[in-house]
C-alpha cells in the first residue's frame, strides 16, 4: 500500500558527482536527502562507475550516517557509466516494515536507531550473474518479507530502466552539459533570491528542544547574491526520535529555499550552491551515531520548513507534522500520514486537508484499505473551523476514523504544537492536533504510544489546522477561500 498506493516514492537523476540534477514531483524529503547517499557510495567506492567493462550493480542503504532520511526508506542507487562518463540514478521508497519494536517500522516512543528497524548501508543487491540476491537475510526484524522485496525489485527495475534511458539522451559530454547548466539556472535562481530576502530569525519549540534559525544573505563565492542559513542555538540531541539527519536538514533547507525563489526551475541542488549551513553538532539537527531518527525525518523536517518561511516572513505555520498512524497485528501492517492545514500568506488563503511541505503522498483509498486489511474508514472529512482566523485564514485540518476488524495495535507519531500552528502578522493559530481512541465503547484521549486494540475498536485522529494571515476582520469571513493551487 506504501508504495503501490500511497506513492510513497521518489526517483531522482544526479550528475557524476552526486548532485541532484533532476526528479519527478515526489516527496521533498526524500529527494534532497538522495544526494548524500549517492556521495557516500562515491566515498566508499570512488571508481564506481567508471569502469565500462564492470557488470551492472545497484546498491541499497537505508543508513541515516548515509544520507538515509529513516529507515523505512529503502534507497536504490545505481551507478550509469555511458560513453566514458558515469551518472546516477536513484529511487527511494517508504517501505512497509523493516523491523523494529512497532509494527509499521515508526515507533513513536523510540529512544535508539535499533528500536526502528534493521540498518543497511551500500548493500550490493546483484549476484555475479545479474540476479537478485536473496534478500530476506538482510532484511532482519522484518514483518513483511515477500512484499519488501517485491517492492526493492521493483526499484531495481526502475533504476534499470532510468539507466538506458539516460544512455539514450545523447553524448556524455552534452548530457554533462545539460545537467551543469540546470545546476546554473538553480543557483542563479536563488541569488536573485538572496538579493531581495531580507535578513530574518525564527525560533520554536520542538517537544522541550528549542530550534533556532537566522537568514543572513550575503556575498557568495561567485559574487552575486548568497546567504548564510545559521541553526546555531539550536538544542541538543532529542532523548526521543526527533532528530534529524544533516541530510534532512538539508533536504528541508532545498524545500525551502525553492519554494521562496517563487518561479518555475527545475529542483537540484543548484539552489544551495549559493547558500551555507551553519548546523551545530551534536544537535537535534546533527545528532550522534545510533540516535533514534525516525521522528526527526518526518515530523523535524516539517518544523524545519515552517521556521525557515518564518524567518523569511514568507508563511503562517502549517500544519507541522506528517501525522504518522501505524496499525498492525497478526499477518499485517499498515502505515498512513493525513494531511492538515497549511499556513496562509499575505495574498492566499492556506489549503484544506493537505500534505504540506515535505511530503506528497496520497491518502489510501478507503476501498483498499477495507479489502486489504482488517480495518475500516468509518470517517474522512475535513476539520471545520480548524484554520486559523485572519484577512487570509489558514486551511483547515482533517479527521480521520479507523476501526479494527479484528485484534491489532496501534501507535501514531505526530509532535502537534500545543499552541497550534503560529499565524502571519497577527493571524490567529491554526486548531492543535490531538487523537482519541474509543475502547469498551468509550473514548478517551491518545498520546499515540502503542496500545492494544480489539476487533470493534477505533481510533480517530484530528490533524492541525494552518495559521491565519494578517488580523481578522471583525465580520465572519464568508467568501475568502481562495486557496493556493
Amino acid at each position: 500500500v506504501n508504495i503501490r498506493e500511497r506513492l510513497d516514492f521518489s526517483c531522482a537523476v544526479f550528475d557524476g558527482d552526486g548532485r541532484l540534477v533532476a526528479n519527478a514531483p515526489h516527496i521533498p524529503v526524500h529527494l534532497g536527502a538522495m544526494g548524500e547517499t549517492v556521495r557516500d557510495l562515491i566515498a566508499r567506492a570512488p571508481g564506481v562507475g567508471l569502469d565500462p567493462a564492470a557488470p551492472a550493480q545497484h546498491w541499497l542503504t537505508n543508513d541515516p550516517a548515509a544520507g538515509g532520511s529513516h529507515l523505512p526508506d529503502l534507497t536504490v542507487v545505481t551507478p550509469v557509466h555511458h560513453d566514458g562518463a558515469r551518472f546516477f540514478v536513484a529511487s527511494r521508497g517508504h517501505h512497509v516494515d523493516v523491523g523494529g519494536v512497532t509494527p509499521g517500522s515508526v515507533p513513536p516512543r523510540s529512544t535508539r536507531l535499533a528500536d526502528e528497524g534493521f540498518v543497511v548501508r551500500q548493500l550490493p543487491l546483484l549476484e555475479p550473474d545479474g540476479s537478485v540476491r536473496a534478500l530476506a537475510p538482510h532484511l532482519v526484524g522484518c514483518r513483511d518479507v515477500g512484499t519488501v522485496s517485491a517492492d526493492l525489485e521493483a526499484q531495481i527495475a526502475a533504476n534499470a530502466h532510468a539507466a538506458r534511458r539516460l544512455g539514450e539522451l545523447g553524448p556524455a559530454a552534452l548530457v554533462a552539459t545539460w545537467m551543469g547548466h540546470l545546476h546554473d539556472v538553480a543557483a542563479e535562481a536563488t541569488r536573485a533570491l538572496c538579493a531581495r530576502l531580507p535578513a530574518g530569525s525564527a525560533s520554536d519549540d520542538l517537544d522541550g528542544v528549542p530550534l533556532v534559525v537566522r537568514l543572513t544573505p550575503n556575498e557568495d563565492d561567485a559574487g552575486g547574491g548568497g546567504l548564510v542559513i545559521d541553526f546555531s542555538g539550536t538544542g541538543g540531541p532529542h532523548a526521543g526520535n526527533l532528530n534529524a539527519p544533516p541530510a534532512v536538514v538539508r533536504a528541508a533547507v532545498l524545500f525551502a529555499v525553492r519554494t521562496l525563489i517563487g518561479r518555475p526551475i527545475p529542483l537540484n541542488e543548484g539552489c544551495l550552491a549559493p547558500v551555507r549551513l551553519v548546523i551545530p553538532a551534536p544537535s537535534v539537527l546533527a545528532p550522534p551515531e545510533g540516535a533514534a531518527v525516525v521522528g526527526g525525518n518526518v515530523e523535524t523536517s516539517q518544523r524545519l520548513v515552517d521556521l525557515l518561511l518564518a524567518a523569511a516572513g514568507a508563511r503562517a505555520g502549517s500544519a507541522g507534522t506528517m501525522v504518522n498512524l501505524t496499525l498492525g497485528g497478526d499477518g499485517f501492517a499498515y502505515y498512513e500520514t493525513l494531511g492538515g492545514g497549511l499556513g496562509a500568506t499575505r495574498d492566499h488563503a492556506g489549503a484544506s486537508g493537505r500534505q504540506t511541505h515535505m511530503t506528497n503522498t496520497r491518502a489510501t483509498d478507503p476501498e483498499v484499505v477495507e479489502a486489504r486489511l482488517p480495518l475500516r474508514v468509518r470517517r474522512f472529512a475535513l476539520r471545520p473551523g480548524s484554520g486559523g482566523a485572519g484577512a487570509r485564514r489558514g486551511g483547515d485540518g482533517l479527521v480521520r476514523e479507523l476501526v479494527l476488524t479484528r485484534p491489532g495495535g496501534a501507535a501514531l507519531l505526530a509532535a502537534f504544537r500545543p499552541g497550534g500552528a503560529p499565524g502571519l502578522d497577527g493571524g490567529a493559530p491554526g486548531a492543535p492536533g490531538f487523537a482519541e481512541v474509543r475502547v469498551v465503547g468509550r473514548w478517551r484521549p491518545w498520546d499515540g504510544a502503542p496500545i492494544t486494540l480489539d476487533a470493534g475498536d477505533r481510533v480517530r485522529v484530528h490533524t492541525p489546522g494552518g495559521g491565519g494571515a494578517g488580523r481578522p476582520p471583525e465580520e465572519p469571513q464568508l467568501a475568502d477561500r481562495e486557496e493556493i493551487p
